[in-house]
């Protein structure tokens, strides 16, 4: 294998060895505390333009599972690990993860020292630190690492278009899914509650969703900063009061900009399967799984606006709940956590049907 460079936008560099595809690569690097998810890491359109890491220091032990994709193909930047394994165990295995992320068309780089990394990104005052996966020296590329950008808006506008799906049996309701770029766990989770789901581009009217006969809506998942989807807010803000209203991760940031809050960049975000969230109302703590480097400020907050979850490792804004009926959002994922499978999405689907 060749040895290839991670050069970092302070300047710091490590170098470890290639694998998968054999081309450069820049985006924002972060680390996730999940060991066994990679799959729906890589292929998450959450976590597109970002060089993914995880901290357990073997990667692909499980090999390739294709049906634990979340969307159609890998869309990460890159990947970083300790190791990566070339003899995985699974009874479901497609194939190695150095020959995944080979015909994705998407590099990474083991041998590297990932605990080292992790702590330098944690004790960095750099937010979202940019680097590049090269062969080149940092005097080559280190202005084009600081000048990369990535624009989650750009990067998904216009990717989607109307689509119905319906359950298995008898319908609960019909919904309104926004996509900004909707990981396939919100699609069967929405699904595995009996809901008929009408896949929706980003801005589409109020009156339109109506004119569907969806009895609610919910704001997906999405990837980057939600200042650059400044275009849908707008549309969001005329969501309010027509139809009960849920949103996740970028849907919740979108609908706090839309009440006119504040949205701060965390220094290293909250990625991973262990993140402790408590219920404001209850004091009951969750272990959820996030992935997401923004959240709502909550100073900024209006007074028509309720914190009900908060991040019990540093009391970050997890969830609000607003005036309007049957409208609250949450930052981490709803259909995953020790309560059982989809009880965000239960919790929503309860106000329809009532």
């Amino acid at each position: 294998m060749s040895k290839v460079n991670i050069i970092f936008e302070d300047g710091h560099v490590f170098t470890g060895e290639r694998f998968g595809a054999d081309s450069d690569a820049i985006g924002e690097v972060v680390f996730t505390t999940s060991s066994a998810s990679y799959m729906e890491d890589f292929t998450d359109p959450c976590c597109a333009g970002q060089i993914i890491m995880p901290t357990f220091p073997s990667l692909g032990n499980f090999g390739v599972i294709p049906q634990d994709a979340l969307s159609d193909k890998c869309k990460c930047a890159a990947v970083i690990t300790r190791s990566a394994c070339d003899e995985p165990s699974n009874f479901r295995s497609e194939g190695t993860i150095d020959s995944y992320l080979r015909e994705q068309g998407i590099p990474g780089v083991m041998g590297v020292d990932t605990r080292a990394i992790t702590r330098m990104l944690r004790d960095s005052d750099i937010p979202s630190m940019r680097a590049a996966i090269t062969e080149k020296s940092p005097g080559e590329v280190l202005d084009e690492i600081k000048a990369y950008k990535f624009n989650g808006y750009l990067n998904y506008a216009g990717m989607s278009e109307k689509k119905l799906f319906s359950p298995e049996g008898e319908k609960t309701a019909k919904v309104a899914l926004v996509d900004f770029g909707a990981p396939k766990r919100q699609l069967n989770a929405l699904l595995a509650l009996r809901c008929e789901v009408l896949i929706v581009p980003m801005g589409i009217s109020a009156n339109e969703i109506l004119a569907e006969g969806c009895s609610g809506i919910v704001l997906s998942e999405g990837a980057g900063n939600p200042m650059d989807y400044s275009e849908c807010v707008p549309g969001v803000a005329e969501y309010f009061g027509k139809l009960p209203l849920f949103g996740v991760g970028l849907g919740h940031q979108l609908m706090a900009l839309a009440k006119g809050c504040l949205i701060a960049e965390l220094t290293t975000g909250h990625r991973g399967s262990n993140v402790p969230v408590r219920s404001l109302e209850t004091g009951a703590v969750n272990i959820t799984t996030q992935t997401h480097n923004y959240c709502a400020e909550r100073e900024t907050l209006p007074d028509s606006v309720k914190v009900i979850y908060e991040n019990r490792n540093d009391a970050s804004v997890e969830g609000l709940l607003y005036e309007e009926r049957g409208t609250f959002s949450i930052q981490f994922h709803p259909e995953a956590g020790r309560r059982g499978p989809e009880w965000g999405f239960a919790k929503f689907i309860e106000l329809l049907v009532v």
